[in-house]
């Protein structure tokens, strides 16, 4: 009885200093970082939030030192924490949060904005998913044809990073992950029209040829002819007017792939497994050899089926099995080097490669 009656009487309570704390931790243990969409901020809720809690650090500070003087409720008062105090401190906590609310509903402040994205990845799209073979041209403006290949090659890898960016980004308060910078899209941009470009002029030089095969019947079917002749493919491989057009499902590209390495040996049945090696293969022997320019990159260390399927990598298949671009020492070194995952897939086991 006496003791209580000697306690001390604070200014402030500790259980409401206690409670205090509570909240105002709430806020320092959990900042929010805006540094990266300071542009698109309020100026002054920046300024509220970011002040506020530095100052909130200080009053958990001295709050701390206040309980540790009072201990269990009989010491005495630092005198520091009073009530005017702590009516600062609630103000200051309130602007915090009420700062932070707002400042969560604005919009980051990307370099490119989402539409502009959007609108590239669709006009690449347009070009991508239309792909236009001009493998039976007889005599192709080489220049034009590069660019048309490898530009294809490149607006794929383009949508991907595009598509990437986007599916971070969100609602449009996601975090940018950085691939599609200002001199990316300027790029990406440049590469969408020199492919349209390049295009128009193959598709002008395939009239043109129609013309004059018509004009001249017998010297056009004595050219298609001789065309044939001269880029039939070695290792078995059909004739270029007895190929189907590059839309080859991923069992038919994965067979044709596993005959042009291991031509004559009895294959394995089609899998997952089995398009995932064969678009392994593949992209070891592009790597090696002069095809790297206009075949499309393969995503990772090991592309899988989905690679090969793609309409830009079927359209430099083609040609690799029409012209044999993939040099023989570079078919051969890759055909020994894998010959046991794909024996391992003949006997149905999951290869090791």
């Amino acid at each position: 009885m006496g003791d209580t009656e000697n306690a001390p009487v604070y200014d402030v309570s500790t259980s409401d200093l206690s409670d205090l704390m509570a909240r105002t931790r709430q806020e320092t243990d959990n900042p929010v970082d805006f540094s990266s969409v300071q542009s698109m901020l309020p100026p002054n809720d920046l300024a509220t939030y970011t002040n506020g809690l530095a100052t909130l650090k200080d009053d958990l500070a001295a709050g701390q030192s206040e309980l540790d003087s009072r201990g269990d409720g009989s010491g005495p008062t630092l005198g520091t924490v009073t009530s005017y105090y702590v009516q600062q401190w609630n103000d200051t906590l309130s602007g915090v949060t009420n700062a932070r609310n707002s400042l969560a509903q604005c919009p980051l402040a990307y370099a490119v904005s989402n539409d502009d994205i959007n609108d590239l990845i669709t006009r690449s799209r347009a070009e991508t998913d239309n792909a236009v073979d001009f493998s039976n041209l007889h005599s192709p403006i080489e220049d034009d044809l590069n660019t048309y290949t490898s530009g294809l090659a490149t607006l794929t890898n383009d949508i991907a990073s595009g598509a990437a960016e986007l599916a971070s980004r969100g609602d449009g308060r996601g975090p940018t992950l950085g691939l599609v910078t200002p001199d990316m899209m300027q790029k990406w941009k440049a590469t969408l029209d020199a492919v349209a470009a390049a295009r128009n002029s193959l598709q002008q030089c395939h009239l043109d040829e129609q013309e004059q095969a018509q004009a001249t019947p017998d010297a056009g079917t004595a050219q298609a002819d001789s065309s044939t002749s001269a880029d039939a493919p070695t290792g078995g491989a059909d004739a270029a007017d007895d190929e189907p057009a590059p839309d080859l499902s991923e069992a038919q590209i994965t067979s044709e792939i596993f005959e042009f390495f291991w031509p004559g040996i009895p294959q394995p049945d089609y899998s997952q497994e089995a398009g995932d090696f064969a678009a392994f293969i593949f992209a070891q022997a592009v790597s090696s050899s002069r095809d790297m320019d206009w075949v499309p990159h393969a995503p990772g260390f090991k592309p899988g089926v989905g690679y090969i399927v793609l309409q830009a990598v079927q359209i430099a298949w083609r040609k690799i099995r029409r012209k044999s671009e993939i040099y023989e020492s570079v078919r051969s070194t890759v055909a020994n080097n894998f010959r046991t995952p794909y024996d391992e897939l003949r006997n149905g086991l999951s290869p090791t490669y």
